[in-house]
């Protein structure tokens, strides 16, 4: 048996796969005897994830067999060096959500109304949305359709292979002119 060194797998975002990409050139790095020489021909270029679930420090096995040598006295018995990747969470936004209306009162905030519902998710996953979201308009002064900016930081999903990225559609509302009386 020889090991194989020069290889390194690719980290990914979530795609309910366990498949990896390889990079780097593969090359003999131990197990050849004596005096004997021996090349590496092929590409390794993929390899399995041992989990398809976001995390970091991944164990990643490689796919040699498109690899051989030219002693065949030896086979490729796997990698030097073990293989870790990270799987980063996969982006959902949530919808569902509307602005409300206001009257002008001096400040940006916003109120939102509605059920929060995940859009996004990959194949059957599902997730469900806790927490809330803080909204502040574009501008305090009275107008119609204003910009309404989303803050989830205070959401949270229940599939940590995901992470909420911001709101399906763009939001907007009306700031209407504020009363005041004439007296005299």
């Amino acid at each position: 048996p020889v090991t194989i060194s020069g290889l390194t797998a690719s980290n990914k975002v979530y795609d309910t796969t366990t498949a990896a990409t390889l990079t780097g050139t593969s090359e003999i790095a131990g197990g050849l005897l004596g005096s004997d020489t021996a090349t590496l021909s092929g590409a390794a270029t993929a390899g399995t994830f041992a989990s398809a679930n976001a995390g970091n420090a991944i164990a990643v096995t490689a796919n040699l067999s498109s690899l051989s040598l030219s002693n065949a006295n030896y086979y490729v018995a796997g990698v030097t060096s073990p293989l870790t990747a990270n799987i980063t969470p996969a982006p959902v936004t949530i919808g569902g959500l509307t602005a409300s209306n206001k009257v002008y009162d001096t400040t940006t905030t916003a109120t939102l109304v509605g059920t929060n519902t995940v859009a996004g998710l990959l194949s059957a996953d599902t997730a469900t949305v806790s927490g809330s979201a803080t909204a502040t308009f574009a501008t305090a002064d009275a107008g119609s359709a204003i910009a309404v900016a989303v803050n989830v930081s205070g959401l949270v999903l229940s599939n940590a292979n995901y992470y909420v990225a911001g709101v399906t559609s763009p939001l907007s509302a009306n700031i209407t002119p504020a009363p005041v009386t004439i007296s005299g």
